[in-house]
């Protein structure tokens, strides 16, 4: 399952992030790298995914969105 498609809300693990080196490294800076916790907030206006990780708030565009694998984590 790819993160673009993630309802609202859900809970999901990050299996791979399938994207260049340079923009890998940068978007593993701000918590979203495989195994990461996210859980979805919201889906943008631009085609995009808002999601929280590791106590922050990221957007991540569309197209990045179609290349981000997870799974869903069942609800505690």
């Amino acid at each position: 399952m790819w993160l673009s498609d993630c309802p609202v809300p859900a809970s999901v693990r990050v299996l791979g992030v399938h994207v260049d080196d340079d923009v890998r490294s940068r978007i593993a800076e701000l918590g979203l790298r495989p195994g990461a916790l996210l859980r979805v907030t919201q889906h943008a206006a631009f085609g995009g995914i808002v999601v929280a990780a590791a106590g922050c708030r990221l957007a991540v565009d569309a197209a990045t969105a179609h290349r981000v694998a997870v799974r869903p984590v069942p609800a505690r």
